[in-house]
């Protein structure tokens, strides 16, 4: 082989090596693997399926958000009317006295108001599950109807309204049953039903019996939705950690290749350099 054909090899070969580099940096500065058409194309594919998940999540996050508060709500409207059973406990004796009666009374129109309170204050970006409100969520990443979840909520405005009819501090009165306590919040009747103290504790264990029914709902609604939750974010990391093992290159093996280049252009660049330091001396000989 002539020393110019070595030379063209040699220079063919630097600029080939050259080339492999700045592919090595590149990637090493993007922390991106450099990808042909068919290993992009899986990618983008994966990608898309990978946010539509995180989509997901975040909804199924934002649904359990609404659950937990409706949860809590009732864990206090639950409190709540324990108190108030204990206050119509109390107004239930022969002894108890005019004043003490209207005092109980007060009390317990006090706690019946945050009743109503809590049961308004439960909504969550428009969302009462304590108002006969219900939400859809998006679980899925095919947008049919298999990938979404309908929570159904829970209507206590007509209990909290009724149990504000209650009047304790009545000797005795109507006998009060779930079905005309209802009625009666639902009609334009204002003031208080005068029942007994006796009667009112009844009301009241038949809404603890409501209370308890809506937090066994609430609860398997949020049960449910923790599973989904489990099971989204572990088809999301999945695909994630695919895509990452497509794209992202090894950082450590790449600065090994990197420098084993180097190594190769500086010996590249030196036999150059000496071929043609020997091509110039031949070229004296026939001067």
């Amino acid at each position: 082989m002539q020393i110019s054909q070595l030379s063209s090899l040699l220079s063919y070969q630097v600029a080939s090596t050259q080339n492999s580099i700045n592919q090595i940096q590149t990637q090493l500065a993007t922390n991106q693997k450099i990808l042909d058409p068919g290993s992009q194309g899986v990618v983008t594919r994966l990608s898309a399926q990978a946010s539509a998940y995180s989509s997901a999540s975040s909804n199924l996050t934002q649904g359990s958000n609404v659950l937990s508060v409706a949860q809590t709500a009732l864990t206090q409207i639950s409190s709540i009317i324990q108190q108030l059973q204990g206050l119509a406990t109390k107004a239930n004796t022969s002894t108890s006295s005019s004043t003490d009666l209207a005092a109980l009374q007060a009390s317990f129109r006090s706690l019946t108001t945050q009743l109503t309170s809590l049961v308004s204050s439960s909504a969550v970006n428009g969302t009462n599950l304590l108002s006969a409100g219900s939400m859809l969520i998006q679980t899925g990443i095919d947008y049919t109807s298999s990938s979404s979840l309908s929570v159904s909520g829970v209507s206590l405005g007509s209990l909290t309204s009724a149990l504000a009819l209650l009047n304790v501090s009545a000797t005795s009165g109507i006998a009060l049953s779930s079905s005309n306590a209802f009625y009666l919040a639902s009609t334009s009747f204002t003031g208080n039903f005068s029942v007994g103290a006796a009667e009112a504790i009844n009301a009241l264990g038949s809404a603890l019996t409501v209370i308890s029914s809506a937090q066994s709902s609430i609860t398997a609604s949020a049960s449910g939705l923790s599973i989904l939750q489990t099971s989204v974010t572990s088809l999301n990391s999945a695909l994630t950690s695919s895509v990452n093992a497509i794209q992202l290159p090894d950082q450590a093996a790449l600065q090994t290749q990197l420098t084993a280049l180097n190594n190769q252009q500086n010996i590249d660049y030196y036999l150059i350099s000496q071929l043609s330091s020997q091509y110039t001396a031949l070229l004296t000989i026939f001067r």
